[in-house]
């Protein structure tokens, strides 16, 4: 019985932390995601956070919501993140823009937006 509740809020959180990794290791251009190689960690990670929403989805269809507060929470906690993560990274908190440059080749494109402070 214990560990009916215990294996859904561990695999949960297991899920939820490789999200967590995989938006935070954005911040630092992504060089961390190759030390935990894609297929090997990062995938799996991914597989059991929305196995884990699924089951979630599920459980608050079966018994609501107020059984399922830690799911909800955890499960909760990576989409929150995400979009704190795209409020950041949007442009429209910066100040005005003084000058855009952008580059491209054949390989690459980069956009540099110059602000005043």
């Amino acid at each position: 019985m214990i560990m009916k509740k215990i294996f859904p809020v561990l695999m949960a959180l297991i899920g939820s932390a490789g999200v967590i990794y995989l938006i935070i290791s954005d911040y630092y251009g992504g060089a961390f995601i190759h030390l935990l190689s894609y297929g090997m960690i990062l995938l799996p990670l991914l597989g059991i956070y929305f196995v884990s929403r699924i089951f979630t989805l599920r459980s608050i269809a079966k018994a609501g919501i107020r059984e399922n507060k830690l799911h909800v929470a955890i499960v909760s906690i990576p989409v929150i993140l995400f979009f704190v993560s795209c409020i950041h990274a949007a442009e429209f908190h910066n100040s005005s823009q003084v000058l855009i440059t952008k580059f491209n080749d054949g390989r690459s494109y980069y956009t540099l937006v110059f602000t005043e402070e």
